[in-house]
Protein backbone atom coordinates (compact mmCIF):
# COMPACT_ATOMS: atom_id res chain seq x y z
CA UNK A 1 0.00 0.00 0.00
CA UNK A 2 1.40 3.41 -0.89
CA UNK A 3 -0.03 6.69 0.55
CA UNK A 4 -3.51 5.32 1.23
CA UNK A 5 -6.51 6.23 3.35
CA UNK A 6 -8.96 3.59 4.57
CA UNK A 7 -11.97 5.34 6.13
CA UNK A 8 -15.09 4.08 7.90
CA UNK A 9 -14.78 0.38 7.18
CA UNK A 10 -15.73 -2.75 9.10
CA UNK A 11 -13.81 -5.99 8.57
CA UNK A 12 -14.00 -9.37 10.24
CA UNK A 13 -10.40 -10.20 9.36
CA UNK A 14 -7.70 -8.49 7.35
CA UNK A 15 -4.88 -10.68 6.06
CA UNK A 16 -1.84 -8.43 5.62
CA UNK A 17 0.74 -10.99 6.66
CA UNK A 18 4.12 -10.53 4.96
CA UNK A 19 2.80 -7.33 3.35
CA UNK A 20 4.65 -4.06 2.98
CA UNK A 21 2.44 -1.20 4.18
CA UNK A 22 3.91 2.28 3.80
CA UNK A 23 2.27 5.67 4.26
CA UNK A 24 -1.27 4.62 5.17
CA UNK A 25 -3.95 5.93 7.51
CA UNK A 26 -6.78 3.74 8.79
CA UNK A 27 -9.52 5.99 10.19
CA UNK A 28 -12.83 5.22 11.88
CA UNK A 29 -12.64 1.50 11.17
CA UNK A 30 -13.59 -1.65 13.07
CA UNK A 31 -11.36 -4.65 12.46
CA UNK A 32 -11.91 -7.84 14.44
CA UNK A 33 -8.56 -9.41 13.52
CA UNK A 34 -5.69 -7.65 11.75
CA UNK A 35 -2.96 -10.08 10.69
CA UNK A 36 0.29 -8.19 10.13
CA UNK A 37 2.57 -11.15 10.88
CA UNK A 38 5.94 -10.83 9.15
CA UNK A 39 4.78 -7.53 7.64
CA UNK A 40 6.79 -4.35 7.20
CA UNK A 41 4.70 -1.39 8.38
CA UNK A 42 6.10 2.12 8.09
CA UNK A 43 4.34 5.47 8.48
CA UNK A 44 1.06 3.80 9.42
CA UNK A 45 -1.60 5.54 11.53
CA UNK A 46 -4.70 4.03 13.12
CA UNK A 47 -7.10 6.82 14.14
CA UNK A 48 -10.46 6.37 15.94
CA UNK A 49 -10.47 2.63 15.30
CA UNK A 50 -11.54 -0.49 17.18
CA UNK A 51 -9.25 -3.47 16.69
CA UNK A 52 -10.07 -6.84 18.26
CA UNK A 53 -6.59 -8.26 17.76
CA UNK A 54 -3.57 -6.67 16.13
CA UNK A 55 -1.24 -9.58 15.28
CA UNK A 56 2.15 -8.02 14.66
CA UNK A 57 4.19 -11.10 15.53
CA UNK A 58 7.54 -11.15 13.71
CA UNK A 59 6.68 -7.81 12.04
CA UNK A 60 8.93 -4.80 11.53
CA UNK A 61 7.03 -1.70 12.64
CA UNK A 62 8.39 1.83 12.31
CA UNK A 63 6.60 5.13 12.77
CA UNK A 64 3.31 3.42 13.57
CA UNK A 65 0.77 5.27 15.74
CA UNK A 66 -2.50 4.33 17.40
CA UNK A 67 -4.55 7.49 18.02
CA UNK A 68 -7.83 7.22 19.96
CA UNK A 69 -7.89 3.53 19.08
CA UNK A 70 -9.15 0.63 21.17
CA UNK A 71 -7.01 -2.52 20.86
CA UNK A 72 -8.30 -5.57 22.74
CA UNK A 73 -5.18 -7.69 22.05
CA UNK A 74 -1.82 -6.35 20.86
CA UNK A 75 0.45 -9.25 19.93
CA UNK A 76 4.05 -8.35 19.14
CA UNK A 77 6.01 -11.56 19.74
CA UNK A 78 9.43 -11.28 18.08
CA UNK A 79 8.46 -7.96 16.46
CA UNK A 80 11.00 -5.21 15.90
CA UNK A 81 9.55 -1.80 16.79
CA UNK A 82 11.01 1.63 16.09
CA UNK A 83 9.06 4.78 16.88
CA UNK A 84 5.78 2.98 17.59
CA UNK A 85 3.43 5.34 19.47
CA UNK A 86 0.98 3.50 21.71
CA UNK A 87 0.04 6.56 23.81
CA UNK A 88 -3.31 6.98 22.05
CA UNK A 89 -4.23 3.31 22.32
CA UNK A 90 -6.57 1.81 24.88
CA UNK A 91 -4.79 -1.51 25.40
CA UNK A 92 -6.47 -4.42 27.13
CA UNK A 93 -3.92 -7.20 26.63
CA UNK A 94 -0.37 -7.35 25.31
CA UNK A 95 1.32 -10.53 24.11
CA UNK A 96 5.05 -10.43 23.59
CA UNK A 97 5.71 -7.64 26.05
CA UNK A 98 9.44 -8.26 25.67
CA UNK A 99 9.17 -6.89 22.11
CA UNK A 100 7.94 -3.45 23.23
CA UNK A 101 11.42 -1.94 22.91
CA UNK A 102 11.04 0.99 20.51
CA UNK A 103 7.50 1.88 21.60
CA UNK A 104 6.20 4.87 23.56
CA UNK A 105 3.51 4.43 26.22
CA UNK A 106 2.07 6.63 28.95
CA UNK A 107 2.88 5.89 32.57
CA UNK A 108 -0.85 5.22 33.10
CA UNK A 109 -0.83 2.54 30.40
CA UNK A 110 2.22 0.92 31.95
CA UNK A 111 0.61 0.95 35.40
CA UNK A 112 -2.63 -0.55 34.01
CA UNK A 113 -0.65 -3.32 32.31
CA UNK A 114 1.79 -4.01 35.18
CA UNK A 115 0.49 -7.56 35.67
CA UNK A 116 0.93 -8.28 31.95
CA UNK A 117 4.52 -7.05 32.08
CA UNK A 118 5.20 -9.06 35.23
CA UNK A 119 3.89 -12.26 33.60
CA UNK A 120 6.12 -11.68 30.56
CA UNK A 121 9.09 -11.62 32.96
CA UNK A 122 7.94 -14.79 34.73
CA UNK A 123 6.78 -12.97 37.85
CA UNK A 124 3.62 -14.23 39.55
CA UNK A 125 1.21 -11.65 40.93
CA UNK A 126 -1.73 -11.89 43.30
Amino acid sequence: MEASLVDGCAFGAVQANAAKIVGAEVRGCRIDYLNCRDAVCRDLVFRDCTIGEFDGNDARLSRVAFIDTDVAVLSLRHAVCADVDLRGARLHEIRGGDSLKGTTMTIEQIADLAAVFARSLGIRTD
